[in-house]
């Protein structure tokens, strides 16, 4: 009986060591939790233009992932970001920073910034953003789902 209690006990102290030294499955971290970061496709755009108020056009385009026109933006922890035409050389392939402050949004592109707003549902980006040039106004909303 002795030799019984003393095997159990050495299984036991072996089986503790080995569980104690097991690392816990945690998710991946990432020193930027936002969910924003990744790459996205842009599905489709919309956009409505404005002249003292009234619309004057809406304007709107839908894309494949082999169309020439097709974008896609990968958003970077770092805040940065790469906006690339994938099946295009002709088309800008450009390169930026973002600010991400609850769901508004800037994007840098040298000279040029754009100041909107997000939101993400499942694998779906929603961003839009407003243009205001003297009297003239683009609104403009952008639909793109992760890659």
């Amino acid at each position: 009986m002795k030799t019984i209690t003393k095997i159990i006990l050495a299984v036991s102290v072996i089986a503790i060591v080995f569980l104690s030294n097991c690392k816990k499955d945690t998710p991946s971290s990432s020193s930027n939790n936002n969910p924003i970061v990744g790459k996205w496709g842009i599905i489709n755009y919309k956009q409505l233009s404005y002249n003292n108020g009234i619309l004057t056009d809406s304007t709107g385009q839908s894309f494949l992932a082999t169309d020439t026109e097709y974008v896609e933006v990968t958003f970077n922890a770092n805040n940065t970001f790469i906006d690339n035409s994938p099946n295009s050389s002709t088309f800008a392939h450009d390169t930026g920073t973002y600010v991400i402050v609850n769901n508004n949004f800037t994007l840098i592109q040298g000279l040029n910034i754009t100041k909107g707003i997000y939101s993400i549902s499942g694998n779906n980006l929603t961003m839009s953003f407003t243009d205001t040039s003297s009297t003239y106004k683009w609104i403009t909303t952008e639909n793109l789902v992760r890659k």
